[in-house]
C-alpha cells in the first residue's frame, strides 16, 4: 500500500498529501534511525519520492495551495517535505505534522522556523515519541479521557 494518499477538492484549488505513519519494516528501521538521533536523514527517500508524486499530482490539479500533513512517521516526512521543498515551481503553503517523531534537534528546528511552509507541530501531551520538537514550535493538546487505545 502507498505511504501517501492525495485530497484535492476541486471548488478550492487545494492539494492537500497525507502522509502515513509507520507499517511495514522498512518504516521501522527509519523509526529506529530516527531513535538514534538521524534526524530527517532517516526519511530523506521516502521524503523524495513523496515529493516525486506531489509533483505529478499537482501537474494533473489545478491548485493554488499545496498542504503536507502526517502522523508519527509521516510528520516527519510532511515535515522534511516542507523544509527541504525549494522548488521554484512546487511550493507547500502549509505542514500538519502530527506527532512527528525524532529526537530534539535544533537545525531542524531552526528550518521548521525559516521554512516558506508554515510548519505546525500538533503534541498531544504524553506521547515521548514526538517530544524531539523543541516547545516553541508545537501545539500541545491534553490528552482526553476515555480516548486511550
Amino acid at each position: 500500500t502507498s505511504p501517501r494518499v492525495f485530497w484535492s477538492p476541486p471548488c478550492r484549488k487545494h492539494l492537500v498529501l497525507s502522509e502515513r505513519g509507520t507499517a511495514d519494516r522498512q518504516d521501522l528501521s527509519r523509526d529506529a534511525l530516527l531513535a538514534l538521533g538521524a534526524g530527517l536523514r532517516a526519511v530523506a527517500d521516502r521524503a523524495e519520492a513523496s515529493r516525486e508524486a506531489l509533483r505529478e499530482q499537482a501537474y494533473d490539479h489545478d491548485c493554488d495551495r499545496i498542504t503536507a500533513t502526517g502522523h508519527s512517521l509521516g510528520g516527519t516526512v510532511a515535515v522534511h517535505l516542507g523544509t527541504a521543498m525549494n522548488d521554484v515551481d512546487l511550493r507547500l503553503a502549509a505542514v500538519h505534522a502530527f506527532n512527528p517523531g525524532g529526537l530534539p534537534d535544533l537545525s531542524r528546528s531552526l528550518a521548521c522556523l525559516t521554512s516558506a511552509a508554515e510548519v505546525h507541530v500538533h503534541h498531544i501531551d504524553g506521547d515521548l515519541v514526538s517530544s524531539g520538537f523543541l516547545p516553541f514550535q508545537r501545539q500541545r493538546y491534553a490528552r482526553a479521557v476515555g480516548s486511550e487505545a
